[in-house]
């Protein structure tokens, strides 16, 4: 880049990684111009920066490949820039994160060839000892690494270094920012250079004694991608393979991409019904018999830079030939770049856990094959939950069912609210409890196939009796939630749950809400909106329907003695709105019921 005022240029210079910054001018009364060198120690690594009218001031974004970025303000004084002050503090939530160290590395590949990289250091690195490492090969071929700081979807160096491993970003052969000559040397050679150019640099690693040679991964996107491909077929040291949106066969690629006469002419010397022979020799996809590296291969099914169907044909030949893992992950509506956050997200997670199960020997997380709160991720879900024989939720414990309780800090919480089996064995055993006000208790039982439901209609009193009963029972000790330990937990719930914007579907106001109110005394519904317990994604945690289904009874104010305890509605209903903004609204007693903390 460049900015310009009057007879004054300001640019940086093509060197590599590091871009020295100049300023060009013609001295007053000379007609030649002027190149000046800026002497500061920042000013290799400025990324974007903006000249004052006058030319004496400069605002400027500076960063390494291991500091954040920040912008600064400084004063240029003929070679120099003077009174440096940073005027901003940005990435502040990434201060506390784990920022891997930087080295700029050279090393020598085929023919003398002299080649530029950044490598990253691994987490708690420590000298003499060995660690894996992973090619993070970037696109093009026609780009570069700067010495700046960076953290995508695309390359996120510091979280594979957080994870153990060292990262080598390589300006192989072909790359931009190195003369003309450097990046047109592979014309007409593609592959000949930049993969010795990555290979060598591994090597020059493994014989520092710094890098596990059992332990070496590539990855990349695009023209990263198709340099990984390569990798997998012409070595066999990769032990695992990242390749997102990749080439692997030019003859479809001529006709598929949507440049494809450019660049296939450029790199490959022509059309190839002009040799034929020349492209399938260059096309890795003629080759994938000899491929051992697990391979992770990610497209966008809108891709027209390097068509889908080239992962498709990459896939498929590995899947046939059966030799090794490989999984294919599309992504919807994309172009040759994701777009989606939750596309990027997704790659990312995808990539991790492919390195966690073949390069770090991790144990492999849950799937991902389906979106988490879909109802296929709660059917899973569900499936875990403690039952008993007849499928009633909760554990048969002394001859009675009780809730189950997952561990929250010092206590245990009740996963959901107490159920109407759960509070049915209470009543067996307590026959001067108010029952009329217990919805769907119907001739001394709750009606058939509601045993699951939270139960509801139930006062503060009962609520209690009910937590003394359990604990008589069991031999342990029981209570309500006390109300500031419910608001904590409200604070931290996320996600959909049973409440009146899921039924009307979308975010009601009151005013919206209040109009219903009418509709539920018409038609006499509001019971209908009480689903069975668990029923939507988990609230916080392993916890279920906190915020939603049913309001809870809890103590006021921690209060424990049996004539101080007093109750307090909390927690939304499937009678109010989510709008945390809005004053919670206690809803109607049949929407309010009670789960149990388990104190250790």
């Amino acid at each position: 880049m460049f900015d310009a005022t009057g007879d004054l240029i300001a640019t940086t210079l093509a060197k590599g990684v590091i871009n020295p910054f100049v300023i060009i001018k013609k001295p007053e009364g000379s007609k030649e111009w002027q190149i000046t060198k800026i002497d500061h120690p920042m000013a290799s690594n400025f990324h974007t920066y903006s000249i004052s009218k006058d030319g004496k001031g400069i605002v400027f974004i500076y960063s390494t490949a291991s500091e954040l970025p920040q912008i600064y303000y400084g004063k240029i004084d003929d070679s120099m820039i003077k009174e440096v002050k940073k005027i901003t503090e940005v990435n502040k939530h990434l201060k506390n994160k784990f920022i891997a160290k930087r080295e700029i590395i050279k090393w020598k590949s085929d023919k003398g060839r002299e080649i530029e990289g950044i490598l990253f250091y691994p987490k708690d690195y420590k000298e003499g000892e060995k660690y894996p490492l992973i090619l993070n090969i970037h696109g093009g071929p026609a780009a570069y690494d700067p010495d700046h700081f960076t953290l995508s979807w695309g390359d996120y160096p510091h979280i594979l270094a957080g994870k153990g491993s060292f990262v080598l970003f390589v300006n192989y052969s072909g790359s931009s920012n190195y003369g003309l000559e450097f990046v047109e040397s592979i014309y007409g050679k593609y592959y000949e250079l930049e993969v010795p150019d990555l290979l060598n640099g591994v090597k020059y690693l493994i014989k520092k004694g710094m890098v596990d040679p059992e332990k070496l991964g590539t990855m990349g996107w695009s023209n990263g991608a198709i340099l990984s491909i390569a990798l997998t077929v012409e070595s066999d040291v990769f032990k695992v393979a990242l390749c997102g949106a990749g080439d692997v066969n030019w003859v479809s690629d001529y006709g598929n991409c949507a440049f494809g006469p450019q660049f296939d002419n450029l790199y490959l010397k022509g059309p190839y019904w002009e040799d034929v022979d020349y492209y399938i020799k260059k096309s890795p996809l003629f080759r994938m018999n000899k491929v051992k590296t697990p391979t992770l291969i990610l497209f966008g099914d809108k891709d027209t830079n390097v068509p889908t169907q080239q992962g498709w044909e990459h896939y498929r030949a590995l899947q046939q030939i059966g030799k090794v893992p490989v999984k294919f992950v599309l992504f919807p509506g994309e172009p040759h770049g994701l777009m989606r956050i939750s596309h990027q997200r997704r790659k990312m997670e995808e990539e991790l856990e492919w390195l966690d199960k073949y390069l770090f020997k991790k144990e492999e997380k849950e799937i991902k094959s389906f979106k988490k709160g879909s109802p296929l991720d709660l059917t899973l879900k569900k499936s875990a939950y403690k039952k008993d024989e007849k499928g009633y939720l909760g554990i048969f414990q002394n001859g009675i069912l009780i809730p189950e309780t997952v561990k929250m800090g010092d206590i245990e919480l009740g996963r959901f609210e107490v159920t109407r089996a759960q509070f049915s064995e209470f009543l067996k055993g307590n026959k001067d409890i108010d029952t009329k006000n217990l919805v769907g208790f119907i001739d001394g039982k709750f009606k058939e196939g509601t045993e699951n439901y939270p139960v509801s209609g139930v006062d503060f009193d009962g609520a209690v009796k009910y937590c003394e009963w359990l604990s008589l029972k069991t031999g342990k000790k029981f209570r309500l939630p006390e109300e500031k330990e419910m608001k904590k937990w409200l604070d931290t719930c996320k996600g959909e749950e049973n409440t009146l914007c899921y039924w009307a579907g979308y975010d009601l106001t009151i005013d919206e809400a209040e109009e219903l109110e009418t509709k539920f005394k018409e038609l006499e519904q509001a019971k209908t909106l009480i689903m069975e317990a668990g029923s939507m994604s988990p609230s916080t945690g392993e916890i279920y329907d906190l915020n939603g289904n049913v309001s809870e009874w809890c103590i006021k104010d921690g209060k424990e003695s049996s004539e101080e305890k007093k109750g307090i509605v909390l927690g939304l209903s499937s009678r109010n709105i989510s709008d945390k903004r809005q004053p919670f609204k206690t809803p109607p007693g049949s929407y309010v019921g009670f789960r149990v903390v388990l104190v250790k």
